[in-house]
C-alpha cells in the first residue's frame, strides 16, 4: 500500500514459515580438521606467507604505501595459519597486540575468505603493475630491484 508522498512506507516482516536461514559462525574449525590434501596446500602456502612478510619489509623500505596491501596479506596470511609450525612464533607476536587482535579476530579459518580476496586483488594490480613496467623497459626491468621485489610478492600471490 502507498502512502502519501514523502513518506516511507511501513516494513513487512518476514513470514517465518518459507525463510531460510544459513547459521553463521566465526569459529570454522580447526585446520587439523581438514583433508589431507588442504592441509598439505596449506603447508605450501606458509611458505609464500613468509616470503610475503620478507617481501613486504623490503618494499616497506623502499615503497612504505605500497608495501601496505601486501603486509596486510601477510597478517591474514599469518592468522590464517595460526596453527603452522613455521608461522606459530609470529602468529604469537603480532597477535599480543590489542589493536591487532581486535581487528583479525582469533585467527584459523576464518581468514581463508579476507586472504583469498586480498590475494584476488593483488594479483590482478600486481600484473598490471608489471605489464606496464615491462611494457616501457622489457627485460632490463629486472635491474630495478622494486621490479623484482613485485615479481616476487606477485609469484606468492598467485601460488
Amino acid at each position: 500500500r502507498q502512502g502519501p508522498p514523502g513518506q516511507a512506507r511501513p516494513l513487512r516482516r518476514a513470514s517465518a514459515r518459507g525463510a531460510m536461514v544459513v547459521p553463521m559462525s566465526n569459529n570454522l574449525g580447526s585446520i587439523d580438521g581438514l583433508p589431507g590434501e588442504a592441509q598439505v596446500a596449506l603447508g605450501r602456502l606458509a611458505y609464500c606467507v613468509i616470503v610475503l612478510w620478507v617481501f613486504g619489509a623490503l618494499e616497506f623500505i623502499l615503497q612504505p604505501f605500497s608495501a601496505l596491501s601486501t603486509l596486510l596479506q601477510a597478517f591474514f596470511g599469518t592468522y590464517l595459519l595460526s596453527e603452522d609450525p613455521h608461522l606459530v612464533r609470529c602468529y604469537g607476536f603480532i597477535s599480543q597486540s590489542a589493536l591487532v587482535r581486535q581487528c583479525f579476530g582469533a585467527g584459523g579459518l576464518s581468514m581463508l575468505m579476507p586472504f583469498f580476496l586480498f590475494s584476488v586483488v593483488n594479483v590482478f594490480l600486481g600484473a598490471l603493475q608489471l605489464v606496464q613496467v615491462f611494457g616501457m623497459l622489457g627485460l632490463g626491468a629486472f635491474q630495478i630491484i622494486i621490479v623484482d621485489i613485485l615479481v616476487g610478492e606477485w609469484v606468492c600471490q598467485t601460488a
